[in-house]
């Protein structure tokens, strides 16, 4: 039996959100630790330290402030889900392979803007 290595079978979750000067750091729940620049992010930049503090994550999968509108998803920090299916092998050189987008990396969701009420 073989055992797994990395993270390629592990959806990413955030467990902790914490702002040292310039950053954004994502704590997962595997374990990961995520490092941003926060001007990646200028709405989350412009936060005051107390309302960075009031945030919620949203099954892991988002991060939500009391002071913002937006949603932001895993995606955001992380990058897209580049999850594929290799068909076949490489040529002659090595080099080339026939990958196939998976379904899930499709239905990432981006952004969203809520209004308030």
């Amino acid at each position: 039996m073989s055992k797994a290595i990395g993270y390629t079978n592990i959806s990413p979750r955030i467990k902790a959100v914490r702002f040292p000067k310039g950053k954004i750091v994502l704590h997962l729940v595997d374990g990961r630790i995520i490092i941003i620049p926060a001007n990646k992010f200028p709405e989350i930049e412009h936060l005051s330290a107390p309302q960075k503090r009031r945030y919620n994550t949203l099954a892991g999968m988002g991060l939500m402030f009391e002071s913002l509108d937006t949603v932001f998803h895993i995606t955001d920090f992380i990058g897209k889900d580049f999850s594929s299916e290799i068909l076949g092998s490489p040529d002659k050189n090595n080099k080339k392979y026939i990958v196939k987008k998976s379904a899930q990396s499709k239905a990432a969701e981006r952004v969203v803007k809520y209004g308030k009420s």
